[in-house]
């Protein structure tokens, strides 16, 4: 009897525990780590996009239709390509400019095209070549390429949501912490009730 007792609390002790034996998180730990809250953005299908060099012709204004994947809300972007070039790439958000600081930032337009073969050698004008998926585009002048781009495309993270449902997992993780010592306790009590 005494090794059924044993084998019997080895059992419920590896049923209780086998949440965190498999590598799962506590509530609190997925909660944070998991992407509660958290909303993929990235250009529209078709994103109306706009191109201008900005007055000072340092950098290039991009303007473009963004949806976000949970509503499919389309939004109206702005950013500086050169700017927030290693930003973009590395699947970041960029530093999004308003529609009114845009209006005043927008200098000359630059041509959009599908041909490969716009820039002439001796145009030195800055012009797109927009890729088919209409998301990534180069840049040519003078019959060479500038530098290939692609539009935004990043997880916009609502910390807040987060933040509201944090007490409710830390509750959830003390209850499972309570119900495994609970049953612990109740078969050690039951094992020394039976040895005696």
């Amino acid at each position: 009897m005494n090794m059924r007792v044993k084998r019997g609390v080895s059992g419920l002790l590896i049923v209780c525990l086998m949440p965190w034996m498999t590598g799962c998180e506590s509530l609190t730990g997925q909660l944070w780590s998991g992407d509660y809250g958290d909303d993929h953005r990235h250009a529209a299908p078709e994103p109306a996009l706009n191109l201008s060099q900005t007055p000072d012709q340092k950098d290039v204004l991009v303007q473009y239709d963004e949806m976000r994947s949970k509503d499919a809300k389309i939004q109206r972007r702005a950013y500086l390509l050169f700017a927030n070039e290693k930003t973009v790439a590395a699947g970041k958000k960029p530093r999004f400019i308003s529609p009114a600081a845009a209006a005043k930032m927008q200098g000359f337009p630059l041509a959009i095209s599908y041909l490969t073969n716009l820039s002439t050698v001796g145009d030195l004008t800055l012009r797109v070549v927009l890729l088919e998926d209409k998301h990534h585009f180069t840049l040519v002048s003078n019959g060479r390429e500038i530098g290939a781009y692609q539009l935004p495309d990043y997880m916009e993270q609502s910390t807040w949501v987060q933040l509201l449902l944090t007490p409710a997992a830390v509750t959830g993780d003390v209850l499972i912490a309570a119900g495994i010592a609970a049953v612990v306790l109740g078969v050690l009590y039951l094992k020394s009730q039976t040895a005696n």
